[in-house]
């Protein structure tokens, strides 16, 4: 009775295999179908051929962004980066701090240092040139503060 169960059993067990290898099947199948419908192409090989098409395009676009992105990154460096300002008296007794010097630096301390000196009487403004946080001119201690600001 054993020996007649087992394989009952067994072929049951694999009816079931079957059934469900055979919805899978179905399954991609189905998925095939859509596949091909939504692609341009008739068969898998021309749709392959296109996405690799497609591939080859989008690689080119991201080489040309990258190369972009690099240059941008290259000439960053060289746009104002930082902008202090110092407020001072020029003339102690006259007035408040209505003078100031302003610092325009790249990445590399280059770029200006505008000073304005205000008075009751009047106002009168400098511009120095700064190189690697220098200036060929003479620089107060606010143009300096300015420039190199405590943290």
């Amino acid at each position: 009775m054993v020996w007649i169960l087992i394989p009952l059993i067994l072929i049951f067990l694999l009816a079931i295999w079957i059934f469900y290898l055979h919805h899978h099947l179905f399954k991609i199948r189905n998925a095939n179908r859509e596949l091909l419908k939504q692609a341009k192409g008739s068969n898998l090989e021309e749709i392959l051929n296109l996405q690799n098409q497609h591939l080859k395009k989008h690689s080119e676009e991201l080489k040309d962004l990258q190369n972009f992105t690099s240059e941008l990154e290259k000439n960053l460096g060289f746009t104002i980066q930082k902008a202090n300002i110092v407020r001072f008296n020029a003339f102690p007794g006259e007035g408040g701090d209505q003078s100031f010097s302003v610092a325009l630096l790249d990445q590399h301390q280059n770029g200006v240092v505008i000073s304005n000196l205000r008075n009751s009487n009047n106002d009168r403004a400098y511009a120095k040139p700064v190189k690697n946080g220098q200036s060929p001119y003479h620089l107060t201690k606010e143009e300096l503060e300015a420039i190199n600001p405590r943290k």
